[in-house]
């Protein structure tokens, strides 16, 4: 296909994915589809409280934080807030949608060529915020946020400060659900593994710096880290017990029947296997170990929570556009 073609083929798809978000904007508009504000967030926003007046270790502080400025516009405007929300989450289905996007760009560094993966990834997030909560949302957002920042560190399109400040914006968003939080901090903490194997086959600085700053930030977001894992596990009943009865919030139920010891067993046989899956992603090139590393996690911690496992989806996804062009080369080779 000569370049004039490739550029005609990319604006069609460019109008096609334009067209996609405008019917899903224009449902969300009539009122077709519609997310809720939970429960929790609106019993604090009706006892008038302001996110200032929260501890950072308090069980919701940091996703009312989130949504707090959302009431706050609804009220002003005096519009329902779920109204206000839904359109706030449809956008951050959008802003999902190109980041992801953003992201397969840069690992491919092509401007016209294999542009169908883009129309796919417009109409996947879409599509599947129709079943879902507008809370994970802004999971998904923070999660593909988290491999961008990666990735782009990894190419050196971005610094050492920007990468670690949209992390940071990551694990906010990512804080809606203790779950997807702890994806977003495992991926983090499976990634600089990765960077440090590298620092091992071969001494490099801004490596060495990276792993730095990611374990002092470690260090620093550890409290809250803890409140929230206690909080989940006190919920359940506390203690060893607490993390066995989570299991039933999850596809970990269909474990249960192996009982505390078996599974504790299972998890020591398959920690070697996470070792070894974090040294072969290393060898594989640095952009795809922040996919990588989401999807192990989602799937570790995703056994105590369905919505914790959907955090992989942008990974995945990502991960399936990547394949699906390479596929279209080699296919398309003569």
């Amino acid at each position: 296909m000569n370049k004039k073609c490739e550029k005609s083929a990319a604006i069609e798809i460019r109008l096609a994915v334009y067209a996609v978000y405008s019917s899903y904007t224009l449902m969300v508009i009539a009122g077709l589809v519609n997310f809720e504000i939970w429960k929790q967030i609106l019993d604090l926003w009706e006892e008038n409280i302001s996110p200032d007046r929260l501890s950072l270790l308090a069980p919701h502080a940091l996703r009312y934080s989130i949504i707090w400025p959302i009431l706050q516009i609804a009220t002003i405007i005096n519009w329902p807030a779920d109204r206000v929300f839904s359109y706030i989450v449809a956008l951050l289905v959008i802003a999902t949608a190109r980041t992801v996007e953003g992201t397969r760009a840069k690992i491919l560094n092509e401007k016209y060529r294999h542009q169908y993966p883009k129309l796919m990834i417009a109409i996947i997030f879409p599509v599947i915020s129709l079943f879902m909560n507008g809370r994970l949302v802004f999971s998904f957002l923070g999660i593909a946020i988290l491999v961008d920042a990666l990735i782009s560190w990894d190419l050196k399109l971005r610094g050492s400060i920007t990468t670690l400040l949209r992390v940071t914006i990551a694990f906010w968003l990512t804080s809606v659900s203790t779950g997807t939080f702890g994806v977003a901090v495992s991926s983090v903490a499976l990634w600089a593994i990765t960077v440090a194997t590298r620092i091992f086959r071969r001494s490099n600085l801004r490596n060495l710096m990276m792993v730095a700053a990611v374990l002092i930030s470690f260090f620093a977001i550890s409290p809250l880290v803890s409140a929230y894992a206690i909080k989940n596990i006190n919920y359940y009943g506390g203690g060893l017990e607490g993390v066995y009865n989570m299991l039933g919030h999850g596809p970990g139920a269909y474990l249960k029947w192996l009982g505390p010891v078996g599974i504790a067993l299972a998890g020591m046989f398959i920690s070697p296997l996470v070792l070894l899956l974090l040294q072969w992603t290393a060898t594989r090139g640095p952009t795809i170990a922040p996919q990588i590393c989401v999807i192990a996690s989602a799937i570790s911690i995703g056994i105590f929570g369905y919505s914790t496992l959907l955090a992989m989806v942008p990974a995945v996804v990502l991960q399936l556009s990547i394949r699906s062009t390479l596929f279209r080369k080699v296919s398309a080779a003569p």
